[in-house]
């Protein structure tokens, strides 16, 4: 985990002004490491054993999209940061990837 935590200089408050159809927050945290990367992704959905379920092709059945982080340090530091300041609505801006690495 970061050894540098998000104080209140690391903090901006949210615009008063939100648009319409979007979520408003209180504040925006700045962290002072790299934006944190994260991929939308559909899972392949999986039975109580671990197996990946298949439909009658054989194909995996897969699950809905979702946002996953691939920086899991980073987001733990923002997640504390952001519990610390409850109920404070919090939002970071993360680097969206295409690909998964590797």
């Amino acid at each position: 985990v970061y050894e540098t935590p998000l104080e209140s200089e690391h903090v901006e408050p949210a615009l008063s002004e939100s648009t319409p159809g979007l979520p408003s927050y209180d504040a925006i945290l700045i962290p002072p490491f790299p934006s944190i990367r994260v991929i939308s992704w559909r899972p392949k959905l999986r039975r109580p054993d671990g197996e990946a379920e298949k439909d009658a092709y054989g194909d995996h059945i897969l699950g809905k999209r979702a946002w996953f982080a691939l920086d899991n340090r980073r987001l733990h530091s923002l997640q504390h940061a952001a519990a610390k300041r409850w109920p404070r609505r919090c939002c970071v801006v993360v680097r969206c990837i295409e690909e998964v690495p590797g």
